[in-house]
């Protein structure tokens, strides 16, 4: 099982995200002040048999 997202300081934010989402994000923080021209991915990768 993989779960993913990825947020922006400003407040979007979207989850099941693609490698298309990711470029946008680079793009769109060039274009962003300082103050919200940040974001974060997260990606969790669930082992079976691990626990998870």
């Amino acid at each position: 099982m993989t779960e993913n997202y990825i947020q922006y300081a400003e407040g979007y934010q979207k989850d099941n995200i693609d490698e298309k989402d990711i470029v946008k994000a680079i793009k769109d923080i060039q274009l962003m002040d300082d103050e919200h021209g940040a974001f974060w991915v997260s990606v969790i990768i669930a082992k079976i048999g691990h626990g998870l």
